[in-house]
Formats: C-alpha cells, structure tokens, sequence
C-alpha cells in the first residue's frame, strides 16, 4: 500500500473499496485467510492476524468462535511471555470470556449477527497514526458513498453485546502486541484496566 501511495495516482482508499467491492459479491462460509488451491480455487483456510504477531488457527465456522481463537492465542503468548506476566493473574477471567462466546447458544445468534467479509488492512503503528486512520475512515468511507456501496454500515455491530465482545478482544490484543516490544507503556495498564470492568469478561458464561 505505500509503494502504491508513492507511485501512482491511486488513493488507498479506492484501492480498498475496489475489493471490498469485489469481495462484498461473495458469500463466505467461514472465516480464515484466503488461499489458492492445487486447482487454482479459493479456498478458506488459516488465520494469520494482520500483524503476523499470531496465527490463530481456523478457519472459524463463526465471529464468536474467531473470537474465542483470538482470546485463546493472546492467554497463550501471556503464559510463554515474561513481558505479559503481569497479565497471567487475568488468565482466569479470559479463559471464562472464551468459554462464554464460544459456547453460548442462546447469545449465539446476537454475537454472530455479522456478514463474513475479509482479514484486516496492517496500518500504520505511531504517534500520528490515530489521526490518520480517522482520516483513511472518512476518505473510505466517501468513497463507498459515492459508489452506492453500503459496506460501512454493513460492518457496523448489530448489539451492544457484540460491540462488548470485540472491545474486550482488542484491548487484550492491542496488551500482547505492544507490551513484549516494550512500546505504548503509557498505555497498557490503562488498557488492562479497561478489559477486566467489561461485564463479559468478569462474569461467567450466562452473563456475557
């Protein structure tokens, strides 16, 4: 993306809508990465997080259970990491969490109200990049308007209890990308502090 920024006249963001475009057509039953079989067919296999931090198995038959796979990833890394030892004494109450949407029926069909699309776009990492992902946001989003593509508010989450499953999913996540590189140290208690609260991660499964 930043060879194409620096080289052609093509705005990242159009680059993006032209294959969301493509990929909003197709219905996906699982959701992995996207590789090429010994006959030339898509097919969905493994997840690799968009950092390339974890691979995090799959492909997940649903939005809890790839959840769930990112939640049992990050207590793996906390357990190997001495860097993440200060989050071992959360190992507990994650453990709950991935059992809670993971293996919840009667949640299951709230938290997994969500089209399958495709992985991440890798940005930038740096004192400027939240301003700058606000700013790729709206260009994108522009954009998607212009061309009468509705994907915005197709992404959007469907319940607060979803909304509640992810938030806790990326601050433990964004917790074990930075703290083993020592970077955003400002940051990552208040982070830790923000995870535990969450109603989905303090009690058991059925109250999610």
């Amino acid at each position: 993306m930043t060879w194409v920024a620096r080289n052609t006249k093509i705005t990242i963001p159009a680059v993006l809508i032209d294959v969301l475009t493509e990929l909003h057509v197709h219905k996906f039953s699982a959701i992995g990465g996207l590789y090429l079989d010994r006959n030339g067919e898509v097919q969905v296999g493994r997840t690799i997080d968009e950092t390339f931090c974890l691979n995090l198995g799959g492909p997940y038959a649903t939005y809890a259970d790839l959840v769930a796979g990112q939640v049992n990833s990050s207590i793996r890394l906390i357990k190997l990491h001495e860097k993440l030892e200060f989050m071992r004494d959360a190992i507990l109450q994650l453990e709950r969490f991935k059992v809670a949407v993971s293996s919840n029926p009667e949640r299951a069909p709230e938290l997994n109200k969500v089209k399958l699309r495709l992985p991440h776009h890798r940005g930038r990492d740096d004192a400027d990049s939240g301003d700058e992902k606000q700013r790729v946001l709206y260009l994108f989003e522009e954009r998607c308007e212009q061309k009468g593509v509705s994907i915005p508010q197709e992404s959007a989450y469907s319940s607060p209890l979803q909304d509640s499953m992810q938030k806790a999913a990326d601050f433990l996540r964004a917790i074990t990308e930075v703290a083993p590189r020592d970077q955003r140290k400002e940051l990552v208690a208040g982070w830790k502090a923000n995870l535990l609260p969450f109603p989905s991660i303090k009690n058991r499964a059925t109250d999610i």
